[in-house]
């Protein structure tokens, strides 16, 4: 097993960071600014450093970081605020210093969260860091939303290279030249497009960021099955939560249920969710109507011309999202499913001849998490949420849920 060391300035961001690893089974400890012994898989230090005075931050670090052996670490995390308030430079300095990294990536985006870097400008939910109350924090105000810049005042006598959105290709080569890189990233995608390069280097990496570097070095390193979502509300909540999570790149699969009816061809929209679970993405399974609202009406007229009475369109509708989902799903290992929509939940449960579920836990106000009892499928972890309720992160936040189970 991969072994981590994360080195934190406050110890709220050294448990978030750290929970990316246990949430995968890795044994975690959190050191209150001393490491005492190193016989755990990885560890997160706790400097208690992001406030104190930029004069005294190095040699502070450099006191807690001095007695640790950093050859057992396959990854080694220099972890900083996702809205770049602390001493950032100088605690990457002292931790560079003891660590001799062949390869800096500074990397501070956390998309889950809103924080994205844009031609080395670091954002908060689409805003300018700068432009945010946070920049003028009473303790630590930030001086500069510009990544490249902030590593340049860092390491002043070396080159900093930046890496921007439309130059983050498959360039296997891009980290081979020069030392110390300040990374573009708005999506989990981009992060993990990154870091595979990076790797590839077979460099001594000095990572820098948030707890998005971690848990998508995580994502890599330990992946998860991909989690399922079966959508057939036609509410405009769950249109705007399907959105969202289609933005945070989880793969959308629309059936059109009028075409179903007509053309009987299930096995294609089957073999498309198959497809994509094998190829490890989360997925979202829908009636087209959840997206498009004109559909809504095609399939009500081909209901209607077929000679289906208005009170069973809906069972119709689930009980063949149910059918296709089932048969897609079949043969391929997934972390759970989402449900969203009471009749769409019954609908797929019938197709699995289910008849109980076991509730273990509410994962959201009103969105709880249940495993199927009794056959085939057995175990296996469901969430569900009515169709008009919930955040606009809801079903990403639940599909992620899955994966951490």
């Amino acid at each position: 097993m991969k072994r981590f060391l994360i080195i934190a300035d406050d110890f709220t961001g050294a448990n978030d960071t750290g929970v990316q690893l246990s949430k995968r089974g890795i044994s975690t400890k959190v050191f209150l600014k001393t490491l005492t012994n190193q016989t755990a898989d990885s560890y997160v230090i706790d400097t208690e450093s992001r406030n104190m005075p930029s004069e005294t931050a190095y040699s502070h670090l450099e006191k807690i970081i001095a007695p640790i052996d950093f050859e057992p670490f396959d990854f080694v995390i220099k972890k900083v605020d996702s809205t770049l308030r602390g001493n950032i430079l100088e605690e990457l300095q002292a931790v560079d210093a003891a660590y001799q990294s062949e390869l800096i990536l500074f990397m501070p985006a956390l998309p889950d969260l809103g924080r994205t870097t844009v031609e080395q400008i670091h954002y908060i939910n689409g805003q300018r860091l700068l432009d945010t109350e946070i920049a003028n924090d009473p303790v630590k105000p930030v001086t500069t939303d510009n990544i490249q810049t902030l590593l340049q005042n860092a390491f002043p006598d070396e080159t900093v290279h930046a890496l921007s959105l439309d130059a983050i290709s498959a360039d296997a080569e891009v980290f081979q030249n020069g030392r110390l890189w300040a990374v573009d990233a708005q999506t989990n995608h981009d992060m993990q497009t990154i870091i595979q390069l990076a790797l590839q280097t077979q460099k001594k990496i000095l990572w820098v960021g948030s707890a998005g570097i971690a848990d998508n070095l995580m994502a890599l390193e330990m992946p998860t099955a991909p989690a399922l979502a079966l959508v057939g509300s036609v509410s405009e909540v769950t249109k705007k939560q399907i959105q969202y999570a289609e933005k945070h790149n989880i793969a959308v699969i629309q059936v059109p249920i009028h075409e179903i009816l007509l053309h009987k061809n299930r096995s294609q929209y089957a073999a498309k969710i198959a497809q994509s679970l094998a190829a490890g993405k989360d997925t979202i399974v829908l009636s087209s109507a959840s997206y498009h609202r004109s559909e809504l009406g095609k399939t009500m007229e081909t209901c209607a011309k077929l000679g289906i009475k208005p009170e069973d369109v809906n069972f119709t509708v689930q009980s063949i999202l149910g059918d296709i989902t089932r048969r897609g799903m079949q043969d391929q290992q997934i972390a759970g499913i989402f449900l969203t929509g009471g009749d769409t939940a019954i609908g797929f449960l019938d197709q699995l001849a289910c008849s109980t579920v076991e509730i273990l836990e509410e994962v959201l106000i009103g969105i709880p998490l249940m495993r199927v009892c009794g056959t085939e499928n057995d175990g296996l972890k469901i969430i569900t949420k009515a169709g008009a309720f919930g955040n606009e992160d809801a079903i990403y936040f639940a599909m992620k849920k899955l994966k951490s189970l």
